[in-house]
């Protein structure tokens, strides 16, 4: 369709900001008229082949990195509670998503993301083994044979790899170094572009020639 926007949103669900840069994106979806892919990746390798390092490691950003959580919640309406143990591994959540992601309707994709970053960030749930990534996405809306061949993929080592692989390829090639990032397809032009970060949604739209509207994409003013 022409005049759409097409968006790469790279995310890991153990990311408090890939919460808040998905949940822009579905509330400027239709203003910007975005066509949204969504391409889960392992954080922590991203961090290993970028030579990044988590916030929490520097003693001074990561008490910074809570007290943001505390504004982000009201800033963005978001939902972020602090997990009792940080950071989190999400390898079987992500693997899940991405074998999901290459089958199912897009309308089911978005029920996954959203269950499973309510799962870290509303719910606390564990989600170290199969049994707990079951427990998880058991209620999305689909076939339950179905289902569980996903988990059966998810869970394989073959799953696994490719994520490692497709991480290495995104810091060599795209340039990735954290979470959320996007890539960007102008309508306009065909030019494209990478974001990084929940903040940049204000530069997008000028990128975009679209109007910025504000965290709640309505032009309403959140008090902190």
């Amino acid at each position: 369709m022409s005049g759409v926007n097409k968006v790469l949103f790279y995310y890991d669900v153990v990311s408090p900001w890939s919460y808040v840069g998905y949940v822009m994106l579905r509330r400027y979806e239709k203003l910007w008229n975005l066509d949204i892919t969504y391409k889960p990746v392992n954080l922590g390798y991203i961090m290993k082949f970028s030579g990044n390092k988590p916030p929490i490691t520097v003693a001074n950003k990561g008490v910074w990195m809570w007290a943001e959580r505390e504004r982000a919640i009201k800033f963005y309406g978001v939902t972020l509670n602090q997990p009792k143990a940080f950071p989190i591994n999400t390898m079987h959540l992500q693997t899940f998503l991405d074998t999901l992601t290459a089958s199912a309707s897009k309308s089911v994709v978005e029920q996954a993301i959203e269950t499973c970053f309510a799962a870290i960030w509303h719910d606390d749930k564990p989600c170290a083994t199969r049994e707990d990534v079951e427990a998880i996405v058991a209620k999305l809306d689909m076939d339950k044979s179905k289902l569980k061949e996903i988990l059966d993929k998810s869970m394989d080592k073959p799953a696994r790899a490719k994520m490692q692989e497709e991480a290495k390829v995104l810091v060599e090639q795209n340039g990735l170094f954290g979470m959320p990032s996007f890539e960007i397809t102008r309508a306009s032009d065909g030019e494209q572009a990478m974001w990084f970060g929940s903040d940049r949604f204000e530069h997008m739209a000028a990128w975009l020639g679209q109007s910025y509207k504000g965290p709640f994409a309505n032009d309403s003013c959140p008090k902190l």
